[in-house]
Order: structure tokens, then sequence, then C-alpha cells
């Protein structure tokens, strides 16, 4: 996932959630989050942050969460508020891609976890 797409050219682009599932095309960006909307008689609207974006594989923008978190979490009719938005980031797993240029994997990921920088450690001999 080597290529870049700008915001003002991902209008349009196909949008596919971590276990391959179309999540329809980009309708809209905001600084927060993308809108895509999927289906033509019965529609569906995702409000993905965009820190759920894992890439671009130079045709279509890849989530990094599977589709059922994606329809549970943002699909919904009107753009979430800010404290919805606050929420969702509150939420979200801590992952990064072990290696963001490989889609071979999409499960390889490496997970962040809270140190408490407080805890006191004891050693041998100390």
């Amino acid at each position: 996932m080597s290529d870049i797409i700008s915001w003002d050219k991902a209008i349009g682009t196909k949008v596919k959630s971590s276990d391959d599932e179309d999540l329809g095309k980009v309708q809209s960006i905001t600084r927060d989050y993308i809108q895509t909307k999927k289906g033509t008689v019965s529609k569906s609207y995702y409000f993905i942050p965009k820190y759920n974006l894992s890439g671009y594989d130079g045709s279509k923008l890849w989530i990094d969460a599977p589709s059922g978190l994606v329809r549970s979490k943002f699909e919904r009719e009107a753009e979430p508020t800010a404290e919805e938005l606050r929420a969702l980031a509150n939420d979200a797993p801590r992952y990064k891609r072990a290696e963001p240029q490989a889609r071979a994997e999409p499960d390889s990921v490496t997970v962040e976890t809270k140190v408490d920088v407080e805890e006191k450690r004891t050693t041998e001999g100390a």
C-alpha cells in the first residue's frame, strides 16, 4: 500500500473493510472522518473516522476494522456530533500495522498497551 491519495481526489473511491467487505464509495470528507454510501435503492451511510483508515492500494481505501464493527459503530443516517466522535476515538482499539505496505496479511497488527510509568520495579540484587 505504497500509493498515496490526496483527499481532494478521494471522492468516489471505493472503501473496503479489513475483511474485504464493500463499504461503498466516499461521498464526503471532513477533518475527522470520511462518509461513504453503499447501495442505490437500499442505502447505507457510514461515517468512518480517519484514524480507522489503514491504506490505499491504488484503487481502494482500506479500513482497519472488520465489516461487523464498521456497521455497528459507524453506520448512521446523520453525521456524528463532536461528542460522538470523541466517544468513538476513546473506544477505538490502539492498533498499528506491523507492515503498512503488506496487504497479504491484513490481520497482522501490533497492539499498543498503556504502561504505568509510575510502577515501581525491583531487580535482583537491588
